[in-house]
């Protein structure tokens, strides 16, 4: 690392020397996490577009969990009733 002034006289150089099975043992694994990360930024790309999402949207709930959802606010309204401001 060299730091100057000005900044633009500055320059950061990182070289890594390997040898032996660990070249290409670590392309294999680059080429794995590359191939990774492209099937998961397709996945949620076609995701967002045929609209599949977490199951806690409430458009995408059953009417029977809808039902006891409302159920269980109107029980906790009334619950609450019992205790005055």
């Amino acid at each position: 690392m060299n730091i100057g002034f000005p900044v633009s006289g500055s320059s950061l150089q990182v070289a890594f020397t390997t040898y032996g099975p660990a070249v290409p043992g670590g392309l294999a694994l680059i080429a794995i996490g590359l191939l990774l990360l492209i099937v998961a930024i397709l996945a949620a790309v076609v995701g967002e577009i045929a609209g599949i999402g977490p199951v806690w949207h409430t458009s995408r709930r059953t009417e029977r969990e809808q039902r006891l959802n409302r159920q269980q606010r109107e029980d906790r309204v009334e619950a609450n009733r019992e205790f005055p401001e």
